[in-house]
This record gives C-alpha cells, sequence and structure tokens, in this order.
C-alpha cells in the first residue's frame, strides 16, 4: 500500500533557516508526523540552495524548488534530519 506524501517548508529564519510542515494546523518548527512508506520533500523557500542530510542520503535542493522524495523506511522515532545551514529537524515515525 502507497504512503502519503509530506512536504516540509525551509524558511528563512532569524539563525538562517528553520524547517515547517506543510501540515494543516502545524506549528512551525514543529516536527514532521509521518508513517513507514511515507514520502517526504523538501521545499526551499529562500535565494540560496541547500543540502538535506537524512539517514546518511543526501538530498540537494536549489532555491525556490524542491528535493526528491525521501522514502520512511525505518519505524525508528525520531528520525533526525539537517541542513548545511545547521539546522535540525525531526520526523516523528507514528504507527
Amino acid at each position: 500500500m502507497a504512503g502519503q506524501s509530506w512536504s516540509i517548508n525551509i524558511v528563512p529564519s532569524e539563525k538562517g533557516v528553520a524547517f515547517n510542515p506543510d501540515v494543516y494546523g502545524c506549528a512551525a518548527g514543529s516536527p514532521l508526523q509521518a508513517q513507514v512508506g511515507d514520502l517526504v520533500s523538501w521545499n526551499n523557500q529562500t535565494d540560496s540552495a541547500h543540502k538535506i542530510v537524512i539517514e546518511g542520503e543526501t538530498l540537494d535542493v536549489d532555491p525556490w524548488s524542491s528535493t526528491t522524495a525521501f522514502e520512511i523506511q525505518n519505524a525508528t522515532s525520531p528520525i533526525i534530519y539537517t541542513c548545511d545551514s545547521d539546522c535540525e529537524g525531526q520526523i516523528e515515525v507514528v504507527p
């Protein structure tokens, strides 16, 4: 069975960038809640290119574009991801 698709916005912040899940009602900076099999992409809403590192994978994202999809394969929670600008985010894997 196919999972859901999610997007995490990369937005400018005082510290460089911040991660905001593109989910109705989700507070800025909150972890994305997703399940094994779900696909996640990062939508860069800045003028700079970034590199997202998640579970040993590097996803390049140009300014004003999105990464390729990352499939959640690990049920261990949280999954930590980082950005080359010293920013960190989390995905909580839920049943």
